[in-house]
This record gives C-alpha cells, sequence and structure tokens, in this order.
C-alpha cells in the first residue's frame, strides 16, 4: 500500500482528500498544514507520494517546502492550488519530480496524477 502526505490547511479539503485516498487504496500516513511539519513528516513517514497545497500555513509556502523536502526524499510531489498563475506555474515546474493541479480537482484528473506520479498502472472501476 503506498503512503501519502498530505500537506493542506483546509480542514474541509483535507477531510475529502483523504476519502477519495482511502477510497482509491491509498495510507494517508500524516496530514500537516505548513512547511516545517510537512518536512519533519517527511522525515518521520518516508511517504510514496505528498500532496501539497501551494498556499500552506507559514512564512514558506508549498513550493519552496518541497525544494527543501526534494533534498531529502525523492517522494513525487502534487501541487495542488486554486490560484494558478504564471509565476506559480514557473516555480513549481522548476522543482523536480512535481505536477501542478489546479482546484478543484475532478477525481478522475486526481486518480491519473496520482498513477503517473507513482508509475502504476491506471485501474477502471
Amino acid at each position: 500500500m503506498k503512503k501519502i502526505l498530505l500537506v493542506e490547511d483546509e480542514i474541509i479539503l483535507v477531510f475529502i482528500l483523504k476519502k477519495f485516498l482511502e477510497r482509491m487504496g491509498y495510507q494517508i500516513v500524516g496530514v500537516v498544514a505548513d512547511a516545517d511539519a510537512a518536512v519533519a513528516a517527511v522525515g518521520q513517514y518516508q511517504p510514496d507520494l505528498i500532496i501539497m497545497d501551494v498556499f500552506i500555513n507559514g512564512n514558506t509556502d508549498g513550493i519552496e517546502a518541497a525544494g527543501i523536502i526534494r533534498n531529502l526524499s525523492n517522494a513525487p510531489v502534487i501541487f495542488t492550488t486554486s490560484c494558478p498563475d504564471t509565476m506559480t506555474i514557473q516555480r513549481a515546474g522548476a522543482v523536480t519530480g512535481t505536477m501542478l493541479l489546479e482546484k478543484p480537482v475532478a477525481e478522475s484528473t486526481f486518480a491519473g496524477a496520482l498513477h503517473s506520479m507513482l508509475a502504476e498502472p491506471v485501474k477502471c472501476s
């Protein structure tokens, strides 16, 4: 079972993502809301994939946090944002092993992104 770390500061989105990911058979190893907690959680849980909001709590955004995390782990990162401006897209694209999805994300789009980032075949239900 693949382990996923959620980095999201909106409780309702955490609830929705957790239900969706669990239904798909993934294990949620942690849910954190800021960059420092995300870095610590990666060291603690060694996730297979990180889903991270670009705009999280604290002084460091999700893109900066992913840059720090990529020095500690090879886990791919799926960024989510409701504001995909040109600067955000460029910054996210500069971090290796990442993908950017615009909120709200359709379940089918999320499923495809997960399978792609984890190099798994897409399961049809």
